[in-house]
This record gives C-alpha cells, structure tokens and sequence, in this order.
C-alpha cells in the first residue's frame, strides 16, 4: 500500500501505518471529541474518506457542531461525501441485534469505494454501542475479523467504547482485539500495548513501558462499574480447595461486600466473612478443579443483597471473580411473582363475569341481527392482508347468498357488483386506503339475476406505521327507496314540463293579444302611427322568443336546461320568416356548437339573440345587394377575459372568466360611430344591455367591413 504512514491527528499516537485498529474507553462526550475529531480531521486533510458511527453520550447534531468548531471546511468535505455521520444502531444493528456478515462486507466495500472515487483509504470510527446479550460475542468476533481484515486493506480503524456500559469480560475482550488502547489517567490520555501482539524482544519495550501500562490498565479495573476479586486457592491435605486469599480486588468489589480493601488483602475468605454462602464456597471449589468458568446467583448475606457470580481461573492456583448487584431485578421478579399469583385469582373472578357478559352478548347479537333485518342493514369487516373476511346474516340475505357459504372474499364480492357500477365502487376502495371514509349507492346483480340497489358506508382501519390492515362497514338495501325516488322525479318531470308547456300557452295568448292589439292600430285611422304598431310588433317577437324556450324545455329530455343551439336555430328561423324581406336576398349561416344552458341564462340570450338579428333584418339592408346575417356560438377552450370587452364588474370578469362566446354579424351598412352602445337611445340597445349585465356577461361593438357584435358569458347560477 502506497503512503504506508500516516497521520493520526492525535498527540499521543503521532503517525501510524494503515491496519492500524485500536481502541478507546471513554466516559464523557468530551472525551469522545477529544480523541475523534482530530483522528477524522487528520484523515480529511490526507485525502482519506471518513465514517463516524456516532453513539451514546453524544448525539449527530452536537458531533457535526464539534467537528465544524475544529474544521473550518467542514462542509465543504461533508456535501462531496468525504465524510459520513450516521447513528451507530443504524450500522447492520436492528433492535440491539449486531450482523457481523453484514458489517464485514459492508467495511470491504466501503473501502473499495473508496479507493474508486481516488481516496487513499478508509478512516472510520465504530463504537460498540447498546447491544443485546446474545450479539456481544457476534461484535467481539467482528472486532478480531475486522482486526484481521485492516491489515490487507488501506483502513486506519477506532472502536470507541462507552466505560459505563462495558463489563470486567467486555473490557478484557476488547483490548485483547485491539493493538493498542487509549486510556485518560489522572486527566492525561494513556496509550496501553496490547502485550499479547508481540513478545517482549521484539517488541523493544522498556520495563518502564510495561508499568506505564499496567498503571493504565490498573484505572480500568479501578473504575469498573463491576466488582473484580482475584483469589489464591489454598489447599488442604488432600489437595482440594479449601479456602482462598483475597490478593486484588477493585471499588467496586468493596461497595458490594462493605468491607474495605484493607481488611481483605492478604486474608482469605472464611478469615474475613466467615458467614459466606455455601453455595459460593462449592462453585469457587468446583470452578478451581475444573478449570472452567462457572456462573450463579446466590443471596450473599455477607452483602445483604443477591448478586451474579462469573468465576473463572486466569491461571493455575488462581481465581477471577466479578461480582453484579442484582438485587433490584431479584426484588421485581418476587413482585412480579406476587402479582402473577393476585392475577390468577382475578382471572378466575373475570372469567366468570364474562361468562356473564358473554351469555348478555349473545342476547344482544340476536337483538341486533332482528333490528338489521328489519332495516335491511347488514355489517361487515374484510381484513386485507389475509383476505379474510365477515358478514352478518342480514348481509347475506340482501346479497342472496347462502347461510352455509364462508364469508366472501374482496374479489367474490366485486362479482356481485353491477359491471357498470365496478370502476366505482373500486375507485372508491383504493380513496379509502388513503384515509378516506366513503359512502356510495351502487347496484348489485343476485345469483337468480335480480337487480338491488344498496347503500354502502365504510371506513378503513390503520396500524401504527399507518398501514391500512381491516375495511370495515353497513350496507343497506335501498332498492325500494330508489324506485320510490325515480317515481317521484319522474312525477317532479312531468310536472315542471307542464308548468312549461302552460307557461308557453299564456306567452302565446299574450303574443296574441300584442298581434291583435297591433293590428287595431295600424286600422285606427285617429291613432295610425307606425311607431306604435312597430312597438307592439318588437313586444310580440320578444314573448315568442321567450315561449320557444319553455317549449323546448316542454319537449326536451331536461327539465332545467335547454340545448341551446337548437333553440337558435329555431328562433332565427321564426325571425327569418316574420322579418325578411321578399325582395331583399339575405342568407343566414350559423356556426353553433351544442351547449346546454340554464333558463336564467338561456331567457335573458335569448331575447338578446332577438333584438340584435330583428335589428339587422330593420336597418343593415337597405339596398337590394347580397346580404348575410352570421351567428357563432361556442365554448371557450380555457375561461377567457378580454379588456377590450364592455363590462359592468371588471374585477368580478377577471376572477372569474368567461366558459362561452356567443357572435352576432351582418355585413350590412353599419352602426354609425356616433352611437354609442352602451349610452344608446335606442330601446332594443338598451335592453341589450342590461340583458348582458343580467347575466354578468360582457359586450363588444366591432365595426369594419361588417358589424359584429361579441358576447362573453357564464351559464348563471352553474
């Protein structure tokens, strides 16, 4: 590996070779900072790529401050993806449980990438973190893998390692799988050996290295959290285990027996508590013989208190013991027990109460099926993943299926479903699963090939990672309400169409009376003037336009709007006939598009259509040329708005827009320049206009070649 050397940003280790793998205790996050952020620092600056696996006491967002106090470029290196912070548990850990596989080749890989993108090599810190009892061993053996595998790859690793959650074993194991460990004694980090890694010749140590060492490791053993006792084994005559010196022990051993260090060193242990359990005194005898490590729990009345034993023999003659206070799990397990024996007995006392409850459930299931039944209301419930589902009897009376039958499925449903109602009721499941509760009237199809319509109301239920997991709901058969309801429009139909037909027969009595009326004027020799009987005329053409629209209503399918070119049709038609000239040559052409319109809307256009065509047909045709009148009706592609356009509220038109366009033009002689349109004397321009204001329209005057008038409107009240 090219650059073997390298700089580890730390004081105490200076330069390093790549495989380096070593450790640190730490019990602070400022010890934590203390050692990490140089050691990525140095690995950032020397084009090497970093990880941080970022664990207890320190957080991600205290690590990125720290390191952004200490790196001015910080983010510089973290957006080019030189450097990555993620939570320890996120690394191959899932619920406390460690992949070491996983781990392995994912370190591989990342050093492989690493050298891809033209980094020198992988500098990661990992830390043991929280793990559960049983994936301690899998992360120690990944330690000595990874210790193996550092040698072979460009990798510097740190294991980083909390003190305060680390046992007397944890503490052994890792620095065993480590070449050396950082240790703070008396405020000074310490760097540990791992002697085992070379022998003392080849390594080059110095007796004064070796005590530096052991003092370091001397601070770990003082501040285990566990209590640690090394013991000479005496002997009897028959070479059995009779008794054994206390020759070391640590704070913790002394807080768990309260007895001082003083006391016990040099003592053995009958000497110094001669009330020890015999329990212990057998496993400490049968752990001597035997040579393997033995582990038990006892109540030390030495201690007052129980505690966990794990005995072991480090050599010949000698015994390691690490004592754990367990006097709290001890104490909940009894009232765990208490409450175990209480909760049997309330089984009992509640198993009899639902027996009662069970036989009232009963009575009020059948209350309920008799009460569905009599409201044609069946429930259900259909759990999804499992495609399992329920029906009440009354359901299976409305869907006309056997009572023998399991409960359907989702697709066996959809079967009974009207085909042309499926694409619905599907529409409305898959809106559902996003949360929403629907309601829908649908169709079925019974086996015997009877038509129902039902009523269906249902919601979805959610788990905790809002995962739809059960459908539940009512369906009511409607069938007879709907046939009572289509009666009723069809009555409500005949009815308004009536109204209609009887209002058309009045309008045409009132354009009757007008005709007569307009007749005895132009016969009246006192009162001949041609100005009333014209009057009288206009009044006439207006009614008629008025009862063609309740005549269309009358005879067509809809009750409250009208196809709209074919009432224009019809109008202009009629118009042609009363007003055209038979000497004059006037075609018509018409451009509608089909659009159905409301008779607010539809009555007041009308009478508009009226005016502007009679007002050709009176005054843009004087001379006996080709002529033309020309309509267009259409819908406007996006709603439109146009300021050249008169209207009454701007600010309601440019909100709003306009769905229609509507063209009335004559290629006749024009509209003088000196009328204007909307101040006009003329009756039918005013009418004109406030028609188009009736129905929040607007009005254009274009004059040229041909006078065409533009009309942008809304169906009102739509």
């Amino acid at each position: 590996m090219k650059n073997d050397i390298r700089d580890s940003g730390i004081d105490i280790i200076g330069d390093m070779p790549w495989g380096t793998h070593f450790c640190q205790f730490y019990q602070t996050k400022e010890d934590l900072i203390d050692i990490s952020i140089p050691f990525l620092k140095a690995g950032l600056e020397n084009n090497e790529l970093c990880l941080w696996l970022i664990s207890e006491p320190l957080d991600m967002e205290e690590a990125e401050e720290a390191l952004r106090r200490t790196i001015p470029d910080f983010d510089v290196y973290l957006e080019r993806g030189q450097i990555e912070l993620t939570a320890c548990t996120d690394w191959h850990i899932r619920d406390g449980t460690f992949n070491l596989e996983r781990a392995l080749n994912s370190l591989i890989e990342r050093v492989n990438r690493a050298l891809t993108r033209g980094y020198n090599g992988l500098r990661i810190i990992e830390n043991t973190c929280r793990l559960k009892k049983e994936s301690r061993n899998d992360f120690i053996n990944y330690e000595r893998r990874k210790d193996s595998i550092t040698g072979k790859y460009p990798i510097l690793a740190l294991c980083t390692c909390f003190l305060d959650i680390c046992s007397a074993t944890d503490i052994m194991e890792i620095v065993a799988n480590h070449q050396f460990t950082l240790a703070r004694k008396e405020g000074k980090w310490e760097r540990i050996e791992n002697s085992g890694r070379k022998n003392i010749t080849e390594s080059g140590r110095t007796e004064q290295e070796f005590r530096e060492n052991e003092e370091c490791y001397r601070m770990l053993f003082t501040n285990m959290t566990e209590g640690f006792g090394l013991v000479e084994v005496i002997y009897n005559g028959d070479n059995k285990p009779h008794d054994y010196r206390y020759l070391e022990v640590n704070p913790a051993f002394e807080l768990y027996l309260g007895a001082k260090k003083e006391r016990m060193l040099g003592k053995t242990m009958l000497e110094t508590f001669p009330n020890v359990h015999p329990k212990a005194v057998e496993k400490y005898s049968e752990a001597a013989l035997s040579g393997r490590p033995i582990h038990f729990e006892i109540f030390s009345r030495v201690a007052n208190k129980y505690l966990d034993i794990y005995v072991f023999s480090p050599e010949k003659g000698k015994l390691a013991l690490i004592l754990r206070d367990i006097t709290e799990r001890k104490e909940t397990e009894t009232k765990l027990k208490e409450t175990l024996d209480n909760l049997g007995n309330l089984v009992k006392e509640r198993t009899a109460k639902l027996e009662k409850a069970y036989g009232s459930l009963k009575e009020s299931e059948r209350s309920l099926a008799e009460a569905q039944k009599m409201a044609h209301v069946g429930h259900w419930q259909w759990t999804i993943k499992t495609d399992e589902s329920y029906w009440s009897q009354e359901l299976y009376r409305i869907f006309g299926r056997n009572f023998q039958e399991s409960s359907p499925t989702y697709q066996e449903f959809l079967s009974y479903v009207h085909p042309d109602d499926l694409d619905y009721v599907n529409n409305a499941a898959k809106k559902a699963m996003n949360g929403e509760p629907y309601s829908i009237d649908y169709r079925i199809v019974l086996a015997n090939g009877e038509e129902r319509t039902v009523h269906m109301q249902s919601q979805v239920i959610f788990d905790e990672q809002n995962i739809p997991v059960r459908i539940q709901g009512i369906v009511q058969d409607i069938t007879e309400r709907k046939k009572a309801e289509e009666a009723l429009q069809k009555i409500e139909k005949i009815r308004i169409k009536e109204i209609h037909h009887r209002i058309k027969n009045n309008l045409q009595v009132i354009s009757s009376l007008l005709d007569l009326q307009a007749e005895t004027f132009s016969k009246n020799k006192v009162c001949k003037t041609p100005e009333v009987v014209e009057a009288f005329m206009e009044s006439q053409s207006r009614v008629i336009s008025m009862a063609l629209i309740h005549e269309e209503l009358y005879k067509g399918d809809k009750i409250d709007s009208l196809d709209f070119a074919a009432y224009l049709r019809k109008l202009t038609a009629d118009l042609f006939r009363s007003h055209k000239p038979e000497n004059k040559d006037i075609s018509l052409e018409l451009d509608l598009e089909q659009v159905f319109l409301g008779m607010d809307t539809a009555i007041p256009l009308g009478i508009i259509v009226n005016e502007l065509v009679s007002n050709s047909f009176k005054h843009a045709f004087p001379h006996g040329k080709e002529s033309k009148i020309q309509m267009k009706l259409q819908r406007n592609g996006t709603s439109a708005a146009r300021k050249d356009i008169s209207c009454q509220n701007r600010t309601y038109i440019e909100k709003k827009g306009f769905h229609y366009t509507l063209e009335v033009s004559d290629n006749g002689k024009g509209i003088p320049e000196e009328i204007d349109i909307e101040n006009s004397n003329s009756l039918g321009l005013q009418l004109v206009n406030i028609l188009v204001e009736q129905i929040d329209g607007c009005i254009k005057l274009e004059r040229g070649q041909e006078t065409k008038f533009t009309i942008l409107f809304n169906d009102v009240g739509v």
